[in-house]
């Protein structure tokens, strides 16, 4: 399918102060096929900033390791060629000291809370890399 390049970045706010980026990219084989990574800060600019805690990053996938998934949008984590991700690969990037980046992930799959502690640790994680 080619390879991709950046193609547009858009920010803005919503009228609840939630602020959101997309940047999108498309193959270089005409621009049919396009992808976007969506960041969402839910209380905008007020601290702490931090991704799996006010900041939640979302990829809009419509190729996915050249393959045409037809479209999805899905909370950031480690997709295997299906575009598909589980709770185990969500922990690499969603635990203390890491970049938490897939915490949208963990937090999708607990009912679009942060779950606390012990749910961590029933969902799978180590109770001492817990990152909340």
């Amino acid at each position: 399918m080619g390879d991709f390049t950046q193609d547009r970045y858009a920010k803005f706010y919503l009228s609840d102060g939630t602020y959101v980026s997309v940047a999108t990219s498309k193959s270089s084989e005409g621009g049919k096929h396009l992808n976007a990574s969506v960041v969402i800060d839910v209380n905008g600019e007020k601290k702490p900033n931090l991704f799996g805690h006010d900041v939640f990053l979302f990829m809009y996938v419509y190729v996915f390791n050249y393959k045409d998934v037809g479209g999805k949008l899905l909370p950031y984590c480690i997709y295997d060629e299906k575009a598909s991700c589980t709770t185990e690969d969500a922990f690499s990037y969603c635990k203390k000291d890491s970049s938490n980046a897939s915490c949208s992930y963990l937090i999708m799959k607990n009912g679009w809370k942060i779950p606390s502690k012990e749910e961590y640790v029933n969902m799978g994680g180590q109770a001492d890399l817990y990152p909340w």
